[in-house]
Parts: C-alpha cells; structure tokens; sequence
C-alpha cells in the first residue's frame, strides 16, 4: 500500500511537472522520436536538430522560472513560449548554415547551454528572500534523486528485457537502447523538474491560506540540506579538500621558481580543484558545526592566491603557441573564479547570488561575435603561425617557401598551430596556402617537413594511408570486412572479432597478449586456420619510413597465406609510435580472406 502510494505520488508529481512546463515535456518528447529513429536506422541523423532542442529544452525551462518570479498573466507565459520557438529557430537557421556540423558549434552550443542552466538556477533567488544557495541546493539534491530513480529503472527494464531473452524468445538488442532513450531523456528531466517547488514570486501574494502555508513548507523541505549529506561535506569532502590544499600549497612554493610554469598537468588540476572548492562553498553555506564555519572562513582567501597563480600560468602559455578556445576558457574561468573568490570572502552567504551572475556574465563574453573564444583564439593562432613562418624565412610574398632544415622551436610552433587551425577547420581562411590545401596530403610539400617528423623525446611517430580514391579489387575472396586494430595497452583489455560468417562457421579475431598480437582465423571449433602476426605488418611498413606518407594500395597491403586460407589487409591508415621499449599501432584496415 505504502508503495502504491509513492508510485502514484510520483506519477502525480511529474504529470504536474508536465503542466508547469508543457513546452520542455514536447521537445524533450520530440528528441525522444528522434533518437528513436536514429537508434531504429542508423542512416538517419538528427545531430542539429537535437542540439536545436536542446537548446529549447533549457530556454523553455528558463523562461518558466522568469514567468514564475516576475510575472502573474498567463499571456505573458505564451509570450514567453513564442519567444523560446522564434529563438530556436534562430539557432537552428544559424548552425544549419554549416554545411558540415563543425566542433565550434558543438562547443558553443555546450557552453550556451551551461549558461541556460546556471541563469535556470539563478533567476529563482533575484531580488528574493530565497537565496541561490538554497535553489543550488534544491537542483542538487534533485539531480541526484532524479539520477538515482533512473538508473534503477533503467536496471530494473535490463534485466526483465534479460529475462525474457533467456527464458522466453530472442529480444532485439535495441529494445535496451530505446528504453535507455526514454527513461533518461524524458522521465530523468520531468522528474528532476517535478522536485524543482515553486519559488515565491509575483504570485506569491495571491495564493492565501491551506495552499500558501502548504506551498511554504514544500519550499522549506525542498531547500534543507540531508543529515547525510552535512555529514559527508563536513567530515569527509572538506578534511579531504585541506589535505589537498595543503599538498598544492606546498608543491607551488617548492616550485615556483621552476617547473611550475611548466607543468602541463597542473592546469586541469587546478581548474578542477578551484570548481571543487566553490562548489563545496556554495553547499555548505547553510550547515553551521565547525567545520564548515572554518572552511568558509579560510578558504575563499586561500583560494585567492592559488587562482592568481593558476590565471598567471595559463597566461604565460599563449606566449609559446599563441591562444587556444580551451586556454580562452581556462583564463575566463580564473577571471571568474578571482572575482567569486572576493565575493566568498568579503561577503556573507546570503550574497552568493552575485555569483552566477558573474559566471553569466563570463560565458555571455564568450559568445559575443569578436569578443568569442574561437574569433580571438582563430587570431591569435594565425598570428602565432605567420610570425614564426616571417621569422623563419618562409612567407615571402604571399607564398610558402619549403623549409626542411628549420629549427625546432619554429618546427613545433608550425605544427602545433596548424593542426589546430586544421581541427578547427580554419585553413581555408588562410591566404597565403594553396586552394586545394590538403592537411595529410599537402603539409610536408608545402612546408618542406613532415608534421610528425619533430623530436618527441625517443618516440618516434609515422602516419601512414593508402590513396582513398581507389576501389579495392576483392575478386578471388571469399569475406571482406573493415575494422580496426590496435596494440596500444587499452587494446588489451579485450579480443576483437573482426569477422563471424553467418553460419558462424569461421571467425577471424585481433587477439592480444602481452608479448604479441595478431590476426587470427578459426574455425567453429576454435582451431586456428591461418594468421597475421601485427610485427609482420609493422615490418612491412618499415620500407616506406622515408616516403610520403600516401601509399598506393599495393604499398598499403600486406599478404598471409598458406595451404588453408589467404589473408590480405589493406590499411587504410595507421599510426605507428616507436620507441626503444617497444613500438605501439593503431590502424584501420580493409580485411579480406579466401579459404582454399
């Protein structure tokens, strides 16, 4: 009884998170059909179209709280609703501009909607007697609770799905991709908004009675911190956050005149600890025993310093190889951090709303057009690359000179700075390059040295493929298949099947142990008919160190044969790392097998 109760109480609770945002339960509703057919054929593909709803997802979401503090008409909310459609439209219009979706509009897209989230979080404690820590504590708690009741469902669908598949008849394997689509798409998000309570606000003044008491203690309940949670943040998170601090502390007055400008690891680090430290302020800004009284005492001013050194140390870097969208945020991130830092020391808790304004404020920057990390950062790299290409001799008169003895710091600058220009698709908007500029094709003729040619202390790296343009001739074989192999430690974890026939008669495996790998044909009893040793393919490739990197197909293929059966493995691509310890792959190949 008591189970039915709490069933029908949560089915009644997200129903009512269904009325207070109809229009976030129809996109989420929509992404769900979307994913379905994707998941259904994978020749579909609705990757815009899903950020799109995405972004209206949270937009919608963010507009109902704004309706909710400020205002009371109910023309206003349907305002609101068109204003969310209209700006949807307006993203989608613009990323569909791209012909392909670039990694920029991802990322945007990504911070666009954190900034949503964080504003979502925000707007319900504007002006009002109910404080942000007290809404982040609200979506924390609800996050989790959401998360937890998801993955117990989603557990609780395997295994009956598990079941049936055993016991009754074959179940398609999607139906675990579907329901995983559903239940964490659609009931996660209704149900983490069906914990969000309704915050006082313009309306506040016309509920009376029963339903404003009612309203209230709902709210109260909502915002207080668990038993649990206190005492995981008090004596475990932040006695683990001083140990931490201390070792950071100790380790940046050691090195400070040293290789703490140099320390490629400590960025993320840093950056992640200072993201810990301020979101344990904000969470235990309501818990009053002592040790979270000290923690907010001491250490905003701590944080202070370490966040001056973290912003300094990323600055120092863009001097090397100019600024990058990732180092853009990183320093943003330090800005912001410096600023929260003050806030969290100078003043009281209560003020902690200033907080996400300022980070709003921060990834509104970010986006502006000029002032955005890829404007800025696409600048600063093309800067960085012609500089060193002028000081080096190398463009003259709007062209490249080829220059294959150029020394190695002007070498590295060149490479890192145009494989990033390539990542980012930017090449294109560098003049001085040939039309038909092709990255792996066209650098080494161009510049006059290989891309992976500069030192990498004993490692050295080749990159291989075989002309893209050409068919495969497979007469003659009886299977075909492409795959990918690799020799690399993850690799190990695991053989791979890279061919089963349909009568599951033959199977062709990558297998890998610690002393070899290869590949494998067996038959239905597991006996091995023929192989390819990975050494034998590395040794073949050996011939071609001193080429250019595109081989014919008769250079890119490698033949096993014997009595029994014929491998032949025509490799698209592979990238070889070697060293004196040992010489590592990864490749993506063409497969095919006759069995005589």
């Amino acid at each position: 009884m008591k189970m039915q109760f709490r069933l029908s109480k949560l089915i009644y609770n997200v129903s009512n998170a269904v009325g207070r945002f109809p229009l976030t339960a129809v996109f989420l509703l929509i992404a769900v059909v979307l994913n379905g057919m994707m998941i259904h054929d994978r020749e579909f593909s609705f990757e815009k179209h899903l950020m799109t709803i995405a972004v209206g997802v949270l937009l919608s979401a963010l507009f109902q709280m704004i309706y909710e503090r400020f205002y009371s008409k109910r023309t206003t909310r349907f305002s609101f609703m068109g204003l969310t459609v209209l700006l949807m439209a307006g993203y989608y219009f613009t990323i569909m501009n791209q012909f392909d979706l670039r990694m920029e509009a991802e990322i945007k897209t990504f911070v666009l909607l954190f900034g949503l989230f964080i504003g979502f979080l925000w707007v319900p404690s504007i002006k009002n007697k109910t404080t942000f820590n007290e809404v982040f504590m609200v979506s924390f708690k609800s996050f989790f609770i959401a998360l937890l009741f998801s993955v117990v469902l989603m557990a609780g669908f395997s295994l009956v799905f598990l079941a049936i598949d055993e016991l009754l008849f074959d179940v398609n394997s999607d139906i675990y991709a579907h329901a995983s689509n559903v239940i964490f798409i659609l009931f996660a998000v209704m149900y983490f908004l069906s914990l969000i309570p309704i915050y006082p606000g313009a309306r506040e003044g016309m509920d009376e009675g029963a339903t404003k008491s009612t309203s209230l203690d709902n709210l109260a309940k909502a915002t207080s911190c668990p038993k649990y949670l206190e005492i995981l943040i008090s004596y475990i998170v932040i006695p683990i956050s001083v140990i931490f601090t201390l070792i950071l502390l100790a380790y940046i007055v050691i090195n400070v005149s040293g290789s703490f400008w140099n320390d490629a690891l400590l960025e993320p680090m840093l950056v992640s600890y200072i993201v810990v430290v301020i979101l344990l302020y904000i969470l235990s800004s309501r818990m009053h025993n002592k040790s979270t009284v000290l923690f907010r005492k001491y250490f905003p001013k701590i944080l202070i310093p370490i966040v001056i050194f973290q912003t300094l140390n990323s600055f120092l870097r863009i001097g090397d190889f100019g600024l990058t969208y990732g180092r853009y945020y990183v320093i943003l991130f330090g800005i912001f951090a410096f600023i929260a830092s003050l806030v969290f020391s100078l003043k009281p808790v209560e003020k902690n709303g200033i907080v996400p304004m300022v980070l709003i404020i921060c990834i509104a920057i970010s986006l502006i057009p000029m002032l955005d990390a890829f404007s800025v950062s696409k600048t600063s790299q093309i800067k960085v690359l012609e500089s060193t290409l002028v000081e080096n001799e190398m463009l003259r008169d709007g062209e490249v000179k080829p220059k294959p003895e150029i020394q190695e710091n002007g070498r590295e600058k060149i490479v890192e700075t145009m494989q990033y220009l390539n990542r980012m698709e930017y090449l294109n908007e560098l003049a001085w390059l040939p039309e038909d500029f092709e990255y792996y094709k066209d650098f080494s003729d161009v510049f006059g040295f290989s891309p992976y040619e500069y030192p990498r202390s004993d490692v050295e790296y080749f990159h291989f493929r075989s002309e893209n343009n050409r068919m495969i001739d497979i007469a003659g074989y009886d299977y075909f298949a492409q795959t990918h192999i690799s020799n690399y430690d993850g690799a190990k974890n695991a053989d791979k099947n890279i061919l089963v026939t349909e009568d599951d008669r033959y199977q062709v495996v990558h297998e890998v142990d610690e002393n070899d790998s290869r590949i494998v044909l067996r038959d239905i009893d597991g006996n091995e008919i023929a192989s390819l040793a990975d050494q034998a393919i590395l040794k073949h490739f050996e011939n071609y160190i001193e080429n250019d990197y595109t081989l014919s197909l008769e250079e890119a293929s490698v033949v096993s044969e014997n009595e029994q059966a014929t491998f032949k493995l025509v490799v698209f691509y592979i990238d070889i790392d070697k060293s004196e310890e040992h010489t590592q792959f990864n490749a993506e190949i063409y497969l095919l097998v006759d069995l005589n």
